[in-house]
C-alpha cells in the first residue's frame, strides 16, 4: 500500500504537520499539498488505516504551548462573524493575531489551511465524504489516546506512590513554563553572556530556567525509569485534549455537524470550539444537545464583557484588557503563554474563560 510515509514538523508557536506520502502505484509520488479525498481513496483503494486518517483530514496543528493537536483554518475567510468584527476597534477580532501574523503567515502553514478548506468544502457538498472526514478524524484521535494509554502502562510503575508521580509532573510544568518564559536576555545569560549587561528581569529569568532545568536534568539522569513515565504521561496528556481552530471559525452549520460527530465518537477526548458564531450554535442545540465532552464557547463580540451564555450546554469567553473578569482569568501569560495544568478552557464545568488581551 504505502511504501513510505514521511512526517515533516515546523517548530514554532504553530507547527503545521504535512505529510508527503510515497507509493508504489502509477502516481509515484502524492505530495500532500493537493491531495483530496478522491486522490486518497485513489491512493489506498478505500481511504481506510490509521496512517491515512491525518492525509483525509487535510493535516493537523500542533500548537506547541498547550495539550494535544489543533485544527486551523485561514482566518477571517472561515470566520462569517470574526470578519466583521475584524474591522472594529474594540472587539477581540480587531487586528487578529492568526490573520496571517507570525507563524500564521509562513506559506507552509497558509497552504495546508487551504488545502483543510478544500477538503472540508467537499465534504460538506457530499454527505459520503463528510461521513469519511469524520470517521478519519474520530480515527485519528481515538487512535491517538489508544497508544499514549497503552504506552503509559508500560512505565507507570516507575511511580512507588501518587506522591511521585505529582511531584514529577509538577517539575515539568515548571520546567515547561520557566522555558517559556526565558527571554532573549536570559537566554544569553544563560548561554554564558555577562549578566551584568542584562536587565534584572532577565537575570530573575535566567536563574528560575536555571533551577527549573537542573531539576530536570537530575531527574533525566537520576531517575531515568520516572523521566521515561513522565514522559509517556504526557503523551497521554496531550491525548486527551483538542483544539477547534488555533485559527478560523465554523463557517458553515454542516460544518459545525461534523465537529459534533466527531466529538460524539471520541468520548475519551475532551474538545474546545470557540467560536463567534453564536446563532449558528444556537441553532444546532434545537436540532440536537452538546456532546458531553465538548466545550463550545461563545466569544464575547467586545472587549471586556464578560458574559455567561444562559443556553443549556454552551459556555463562555471573553478578552479581557485590564485583569478583571467575572470568570476564570487565563494563567497563562504568566507561564510564558503555556497552559500548564489549566484546563479551564475545555472544562464543561468553567461557565467563562478569560483571557488578557495579546
Amino acid at each position: 500500500m504505502l511504501a513510505n510515509i514521511a512526517l515533516l514538523l515546523t517548530v514554532a508557536t504553530v507547527a503545521t504537520l504535512e505529510l508527503i506520502t510515497t507509493t508504489n502505484r502509477k502516481a509515484s509520488v502524492a505530495t500532500f499539498a493537493g491531495l483530496t479525498l478522491a486522490a486518497l481513496a485513489y491512493l489506498t483503494g478505500d481511504g481506510t488505516g490509521p496512517a491515512l486518517a491525518l492525509v483525509a483530514v487535510g493535516g493537523l496543528t500542533a500548537t506547541s504551548k498547550m495539550p494535544g493537536g489543533s485544527f486551523s483554518l485561514q482566518a477571517r475567510k472561515t470566520c462569517p462573524t470574526g470578519n466583521k468584527l475584524a474591522e472594529i476597534p474594540g472587539t477581540p477580532c480587531f487586528k487578529c493575531f492568526a490573520d496571517e501574523r507570525g507563524a500564521y503567515a509562513w506559506p507552509m502553514v497558509i497552504q495546508a489551511q487551504i488545502r483543510r478548506f478544500e477538503i472540508l468544502q467537499e465534504a460538506i457538498a457530499d454527505k459520503a465524504k463528510a461521513a469519511q472526514w469524520v470517521t478519519a478524524f474520530a480515527d485519528h484521535l481515538n487512535g491517538k489516546v489508544t497508544r499514549a494509554q497503552k504506552r503509559l502502562a508500560k512505565h507507570l510503575s516507575a511511580w512507588a506512590t501518587v506522591a511521585e508521580q505529582d511531584q514529577d509532573i509538577a517539575l515539568w510544568y515548571r520546567f515547561e513554563a520557566a522555558s517559556a518564559r526565558c527571554s532573549a536576555g536570559a537566554k544569553r545569560i544563560v548561554k554564558g553572556g555577562d549578566a551584568t549587561k542584562e536587565k534584572t528581569r532577565c537575570q530573575e529569568l535566567a536563574a528560575a530556567y536555571e533551577k527549573a532545568a537542573a531539576a530536570w536534568e537530575d531527574l533525566k539522569t537520576n531517575k531515568p525509569a520516572r523521566a521515561k513515565a513522565l514522559d509517556a504521561w504526557r503523551g497521554y496528556e496531550n491525548s486527551r485534549y483538542f483544539r477547534w481552530h488555533d485559527s478560523g471559525d465554523i463557517f458553515d452549520p454542516r460544518y459545525l455537524a461534523m465537529i459534533l460527530q466527531v466529538a460524539d465518537r471520541t468520548p475519551k477526548v475532551n474538545h474546545w470550539l470557540p467560536t463567534q458564531e453564536r446563532a449558528m450554535v444556537t441553532n444546532s442545540i434545537k436540532a440536537r444537545p452538546m456532546p458531553p465532552n465538548i466545550a463550545v464557547r461563545i466569544s464575547s463580540p467586545k472587549l471586556d464583557q464578560h458574559i455567561k451564555q444562559k443556553a443549556p450546554g454552551l459556555l463562555a469567553s471573553s478578552v479581557t484588557t485590564d485583569g478583571t473578569t467575572t470568570g476564570i482569568l487565563c494563567p497563562a501569560y504568566n507561564q510564558g503563554g503555556t497552559c500548564g495544568p489549566c484546563r479551564a478552557c475545555w472544562a464543561v464545568s468553567v461557565p467563562l474563560a478569560t483571557y488578557p488581551q495579546h
